[in-house]
This record gives structure tokens, sequence and C-alpha cells, in this order.
């Protein structure tokens, strides 16, 4: 994207941003109640709404390779706004799934769409920022989509009272919308630099293994994150009834807004990107840990506040690594290659999550769930304090280190 101007990359990247609070806001007008909907009030388990969701992220980070590779080849615009608009009409046709079949095949291909505009999306934004401004746009996203996922909850909740369809059409409106004007607002320039073959791409990152160990060692934060749309929505619920999500996603809301852009301003030039990994995931352990202790909402919003705070740390420093990692002439490919990670994780954790929460239930011990997330948080922060070391290590085109020495902190 080297041909475009200044102000086209600042178009691009402001509708970018309009684009994350659409999409935001119309996944989070369903999906965290998709648990509430069908459990609290059909009945149906947590594991199977946790497969639901497991297979939305398998079926989503499943594409991205492909549409990784695609990007890289041949532009992002096409592929982002016809996946985003492939996952608005999958979440609009849960307004006809009233049975674990129906579910199942619409949210397969809502994950489909999401697949095919997800790390084209994140490699169009990698290759529009820098060093100096990506850690600081992702911060914006971060805030904007925080903002954008509370106003879509409580428009959630608000639409679930009149009825669950319309929950499923309003958000898939969100995304059909933002495939649209995806077309009118994105560039069309392909992102990949390399030209000795279609191939080419997509091996270099299949055979980069400190970006492939990376990726790996990421699966428990993926792992613990997915709990905020399966296991964190019912345990607020069983605490203090449906009513608390609002409180919930409402106090995320203002710890995002009013911590989110000013926190990462003064944490950028004080932690590492691997630093601000583990303080964020360090808030979670504390955080799960309170969650199997909680008793009343206070105990649960103070909770619940402290992991919306750790993902306000850890996750810009997540993605400044994977883009630090990945090889500039192949962002495409190496961003749909680490979607695989992101998802495997994503989806073992909301089976795994729903899964574990059935078994708290069935055996009556709350904790069960929350300790396992805690203890899956400190492995998953061992192992970045061991292998994750200076960044300056790292140069594409030279011997990478691997593992049982250092990756970029």
């Amino acid at each position: 994207m080297n041909e475009m101007t200044d102000q086209q990359r600042a178009r691009a990247l402001r509708f970018l941003l309009v684009s994350t609070f659409t999409t935001f806001a119309g996944y989070f007008v369903l999906i965290p109640l998709l648990a509430v909907h069908y459990v609290d009030d059909l009945g149906w388990s947590g594991a199977l709404i946790g497969a639901v969701l497991a297979l939305n992220t398998i079926a989503q980070q499943g594409m991205s390779p492909l549409s990784g590779w695609l990007a890289d080849r041949h532009g992002a615009r096409g592929l982002i706004g016809a996946g985003l608009m492939l996952r608005g009409s999958g979440y609009a046709l849960c307004a006809i799934a009233d049975s674990p079949a129906v579910l199942f095949a619409v949210i397969l291909f809502a994950g489909i769409g999401g697949g095919l505009f997800d790390a084209p999306e994140s490699a169009v934004i990698a290759a529009l920022t820098d060093d100096t401004t990506r850690r600081r746009y992702y911060a914006i996203v971060g805030s904007l989509g925080a903002v954008a996922g509370a106003a879509g909850t409580q428009l959630g909740l608000v639409l679930l009272d009149i009825d669950f369809a319309a929950v499923a059409l309003v958000s898939g409106a969100c995304y059909i919308v933002a495939g649209l004007l995806s077309l009118v607002y994105l560039p069309r320039a392909a992102l990949g630099t390399a030209h000795s073959g279609e191939r080419n791409n997509l091996a270099r990152a299949v055979n980069d293994r400190p970006f492939l160990l990376f990726s790996g060692l990421l699966l428990g934060f993926w792992f613990v994150t997915a709990q905020a749309t399966i296991t964190i929505p019912l345990r607020a619920t069983d605490i203090a009834g449906d009513g608390v999500l609002k409180l919930l996603f409402g106090l995320n809301t203002i710890v995002t807004i009013v911590l989110g852009y000013p926190l990462l301003r003064m944490l950028e030039n004080r932690l590492s990107p691997r630093q601000s990994v583990v303080a964020g995931l360090i808030c979670h352990i504390i955080a799960f840990t309170g969650l199997a202790m909680a008793t009343n909402r206070y105990q649960l919003l103070a909770c619940t506040g402290l992991i919306a705070l750790g993902m306000l740390i850890a996750k810009p420093g997540v993605l400044a690594l994977t883009v630090d990692l990945a090889d500039p002439r192949a962002l495409g490919s190496y961003l749909g290659m680490n979607a695989l990670f992101i998802g495997v994780g994503g989806a073992v954790g909301s089976f795994g999550g729903g899964a574990l929460y059935d078994l708290g239930e069935r055996f009556d011990i709350a904790g069960l769930p929350w300790i396992s997330f805690a203890v899956l948080g400190a492995i998953t922060v061992f192992t970045l304090i061991r292998f994750v070391g200076d960044r300056r290590a790292i140069a594409h085109d030279e011997p990478h280190p691997i593992a049982g020495h250092h990756l970029p902190a």
C-alpha cells in the first residue's frame, strides 16, 4: 500500500474505526445473549452453546489463512465486503434457529463470513500503520470496540424483551451495512509485495517457526478471553439475575472509556508489549480467582471490571507482537495463520468453558471453571516469561531463534 497518499490512508483508517464500532455493536447485540436465551430461557446446556460458539470461531479462523493469502495476492476490499455481508446474513438467520441443528448451520455460515474478512481487515490495519502508531491505533480500536460492545449488549437486552428474532436481525443488519460501506471506503490495493510465486506468502508463514511458536504460546490467552461471551454472563446471572448484565457491560464500557487511551499512552513507554500481555493476564488470574468466591453483585462487578482492565492492557500488546513477528511482505498470510491459533484457543475456550460450567453446576462446585481459568492463565504467563525475550533478536532475513531461546518482547 505504499502507493497510497497520507490522505487516503487516513480515510481508510477512519472508515475502519467506523466499521469496528458497527461490527462490534452487531456482535455484542447477539453473541453474549445466545447463552442467556438458549440456556436460561430455553433450557439448553451450556456445553451445547459453548460448542455453537466454538463452531463460529473454528469456521472463522479456519478460513483466515486462505483469505489472508487472497488478500496478499488480490487485495482486501472485496473479501472484507463479502465476508461482512455473509456474517450479517448468518447472524440474522439466528432469528429462525429454534433447534440445535439450525443454530449450528446458521452459525457455521456466519463463521465462514467472518473468516473472509478477519485476516484481510487485520492486515489492512497493519499495512496502514507503522511502529510508532500501531499500538496507539489498536488502543483506539479497543476503546471504541468496548463502547460498541456495551452499547450493543444494552440494545440486545432491550430487544430481547421484545423478541429474540429482533436481536438476531439487528445484529445481522450491523454487519451488512458495514460490508456495503467497505466497498466504497476501503482501498483496492493488494497487501503483499512478494512476487516470486503464488504459494510463497503462505509457505513463508507456515515455515516461520518463531511466529508459530509465539502464536501457540498465546493459546491460553485466547482461551481465557473467550469466557467473556459464555461463562462470565452465565456466572453473572447466577449471582445477581439477568438485570446485572446491563451493569456488567456498562462497567466494562466505563473502564475502557476512562482508562483506555490514557492508560495505554502512559504504559507504552514503560511496558514492552510482552510485559503488557503478562500484566493483563495477571489481572485475569486475580479476577477469575475472585469470581470463584463471589457471592454478590458488588464482588461480581469488581472482578469483571478487573477483567476489562486486563484486556485493555494486554490486547494491544498481543496485536503489536503479532504484527512485529509477521513478515511485512506477507501480512495477510501471516495474520491468517495466526488466526488459526486464535480460533483454536477461542473454540476450546468456548466449548471447554461451557463444559466446565456444566460440571460445576452438576457437582455443585461453582468455583470449578474459575479456578481452572486462573491456573491456565498462570501457565500462559509462565510460558510468555520463559520463551518471549528481546524483539531485536528477530529479523526475517536472518535465522530465527526458536523454542528454548527468545521471541520478541
